[in-house]
């Protein structure tokens, strides 16, 4: 059936064929059996990327991997995870505006995985708030601000890994969300409240033999060379003032 065929085609007779010769151009199609679906299973180390994703609030498939060697060894298990997690809705797409088709797939969290996040740790009796996803942004994302994202939390996985390979060190917290009203850092300067907003933070505990256990809260600015230096210098101004704040002084007493 699928030799030759002895009808000319439309080019060879050069002329359109009229509805009473179609029934010579059909042909029976070979039946084939549709793949069994399958069912997706979640699995115990699931939460975790999730977690990972949502804590990040936006993360690509190699990301992961790197985060979770002992569970992704390979791109391909990496996406399996990942499809698996979108499919049973824990897990999203970002919608992206101008991006080549090679750009890869940016994963976020969902309001499902959310759920997933606070019922996992209340079966460990821990009690956790977790921010609204980042679904709720229908309208896609401009490239830039999508690459702003990943280049952040490229920079938060080589402190972790930076964390991990070092004795002296241990990763208490981290944040990537000072721009939430409950979570902006705001002084008072002259009368007026200021805020600063920085697009990560991280809390490290430094260990040294012979000394004290020492912490220091790192803030994170990561520019695409879109800024001027004027605003460089303004911003890092008032990360200057937050620092020799009284309310520095109890959001670091706080945490």
């Amino acid at each position: 059936m699928n030799g030759v065929t002895s009808q000319p085609t439309v080019r060879e007779e050069g002329r359109l064929r009229t509805a009473w010769e179609l029934s010579e151009l059909i042909r029976p199609l070979p039946v084939r059996r549709a793949p069994r679906r399958r069912k997706e299973r979640l699995q115990q180390h699931h939460p975790a990327i999730v977690e990972f994703i949502h804590l990040a609030r936006f993360a690509t498939a190699s990301q992961v991997q790197r985060r979770f060697p002992q569970w992704c060894p390979s791109a391909r298990t990496t996406q399996r995870h990942l499809a698996a997690l979108v499919r049973l809705g824990y897990l999203s797409t970002a919608p992206v505006r101008s991006t080549s088709p090679n750009f890869p797939l940016v994963y976020q969290a969902t309001g499902r995985g959310i759920r997933l996040l606070r019922d996992t740790w209340a079966q460990h009796g821990v009690e956790r708030s977790f921010s609204m996803p980042e679904e709720r942004r229908n309208r896609g994302r401009g490239l830039q601000s999508l690459l702003h994202e990943l280049l952040i939390t490229e920079f938060d996985l080589a402190v972790r890994q930076t964390v991990n390979n070092r004795g002296d060190l241990s990763l208490l917290a981290t944040e990537r969300r000072y721009y939430r009203r409950d979570r902006r850092l705001q002084y008072w300067n002259r009368g007026i409240l200021r805020t600063i907003a920085p697009d990560s933070g991280f809390l490290l505990a430094t260990d040294q033999e012979g000394s004290d256990r020492s912490l220091q809260l790192n803030f994170v600015e990561m520019d695409n060379g879109t800024m001027s230096t004027a605003k460089l210098r303004a911003k890092f101004q008032k990360y200057d003032q937050w620092a020799r704040s009284s309310e520095a002084e109890e959001y670091l007493a706080r945490i």
